[in-house]
């Protein structure tokens, strides 16, 4: 049997669910898969982390440009539907060290909007740990915005490499216009080797529902 789960525990013998004729996922979340047989050890968990986005920005303007090293495809990369991986030099990231991340993103017509998701490298050797705080603005024009939702993730105590993802959800709201301020730490953390050097903050992609 082929058993899997989408509320992010692994898969049991048991209580999982068996898969059959495929797998509808709805929403973001992860798909963890295992296979099991009578008499057999279990496989090794499979895992895919899957993102829902309905909206799409018609362009979209970063205020402030990424560092040279890590500029990606500049403001294009936020909506590309390309998920970078854990090689932050793989010319998938856009990546600011000490400075924010503020992009205006703009639709041709009153878009309804409910979440904001954006994904994230933590590499903490590399020096790239969580951003301090993500605010997400909206309105008509960008000089009529009402703050939607401030967030400030979970930050490190201790060196950790993984792909985050940070969902901020507010009321729903029309809106032709949106501003994300994404900001890292200004300085890294005492238990860190290169404390009080600012931190760096890697984003690849930017989910609108």
């Amino acid at each position: 049997n082929i058993r899997y789960t989408l509320n992010g525990k692994d898969p049991d013998s048991l209580n999982s669910h068996i898969y059959k004729d495929g797998i509808n996922i709805t929403q973001t979340g992860e798909l963890k898969v295992k296979a099991f047989l009578n008499g057999w050890q279990s496989s090794s968990v499979v895992s895919r982390k899957y993102f829902k986005s309905t909206i799409k920005a018609d362009s979209i303007q970063l205020v402030n440009l990424p560092s040279e090293k890590y500029k990606a495809l500049g403001s294009k990369s936020l909506q590309d539907g390309e998920k970078g991986d854990f090689n932050f030099r793989s010319g998938m990231w856009l990546g600011y060290n000490g400075s924010t991340l503020e992009a205006f993103l703009y639709f041709d017509k009153m878009k309804k909007i409910q979440s904001v998701g954006i994904s994230a490298l933590i590499n903490a050797n590399s020096h790239i740990l969580p951003p301090v705080q993500i605010e997400v603005w909206g309105g008509e024009d960008k000089d009529k915005m009402t703050l939607l939702k401030t967030l400030h993730p979970e930050q490190l105590t201790e060196y950790k490499t993984f792909l985050a993802d940070y969902t901020c959800e507010f009321t729903p709201l029309f809106a032709k216009v949106l501003k994300i301020k994404i900001n890292p730490l200004v300085a890294l953390p005492n238990w860190h080797e290169a404390k009080g050097k600012p931190a760096w903050i890697m984003i690849d992609e930017v989910f609108l529902n």
